[in-house]
């Protein structure tokens, strides 16, 4: 008689497409105009944000400071209501930009 194994978590993880190699825009900027187009972000925040993309651009954006002042600004949400948001942010926009050259690698 064996003992169970007990579950382990699932691992998560994460990596960021620098060369557009895997994705044929940027994902960040495209869930920017998401959200602009849904009136979820006003002027102000456009604005942070174009900054944000430039210093990413300019590969001086301390990740780490802005995940923690953006998911702070999540706060509150409905977790449901943002998997329904991300799922049609990736239908809409993300799942049409995948290269060919990703898709073919995925199908492998």
């Amino acid at each position: 008689m064996g003992t169970a194994r007990p579950a382990r978590p699932a691992r998560v993880g994460a990596f960021f497409d620098l060369d557009l190699t895997l994705l044929r825009c940027n994902s960040g900027s495209r869930w920017l105009s998401f959200l602009r187009e849904r009136g979820e972000v006003g002027a102000w925040m456009m604005l942070r944000s174009l900054l944000w993309l430039t210093q990413y651009k300019l590969a001086i954006l301390d990740m780490e400071r802005l995940a923690t002042h953006l998911i702070a600004d999540l706060r509150g949400d409905s977790e449901p209501e943002m998997r329904a948001k991300a799922e049609i942010f990736w239908e809409r926009e993300v799942r049409p930009a995948i290269s060919e050259l990703a898709r073919q690698a995925l199908a492998e």
